[in-house]
């Protein structure tokens, strides 16, 4: 028995696919096309905030969109879900920035503005408010932070 090398499978034969090399072509025409024809990608806009703290001499940091709630993290535990009362400015953008950003900040903690959970987060702006939220939704205050801010339990 005679082994050759290298082995009929491997040789290039032409006999088998003659129109490689035109398919091979085509494709990197085509390609090239593509490239070419291909609109500029979108400029996105700038960050309005970031931009100013860049261009404008200041030392104050820039801070993420819900930092505000960082405190509130050491007395939350890791994975739950806990609810969040804020003054009534239900609807405005200030208020959902705040509870996205909220969001965002303590994942993977889930928040809700339900007011059925064990534990809330009590963002308003004076103690009045809060105490009326928490007494009318039936929350104590467990950690309170600072005026109107903290975490709420529920009362059993």
């Amino acid at each position: 028995m005679t082994v050759s090398w290298p082995p009929q499978a491997m040789t290039n034969s032409t006999d088998k696919k003659p129109a490689g090399w035109l398919i091979n072509l085509i494709f990197h025409i085509m390609v090239l096309i593509i490239i070419l024809l291909a609109r500029d990608p979108q400029q996105l806009p700038e960050h309005t905030a970031l931009q100013k703290l860049l261009w404008m001499p200041s030392n104050k940091p820039y801070l993420a969109t819900g930092a505000a709630i960082g405190p509130f993290k050491a007395f939350l535990p890791k994975r739950a879900t806990v609810s969040i009362v804020t003054d009534d400015l239900e609807n405005s953008a200030k208020q959902r920035e705040l509870w996205y950003g909220a969001q965002n900040f303590l994942a993977p903690l889930l928040i809700t503005k339900e007011e059925d959970e064990a534990l809330m987060i009590v963002y308003c702006s004076n103690d009045a408010i809060a105490e009326e939220k928490m007494k009318n939704a039936g929350y104590r205050w467990f950690k309170h932070l600072a005026d109107g801010k903290g975490v709420a339990i529920k009362n059993l």
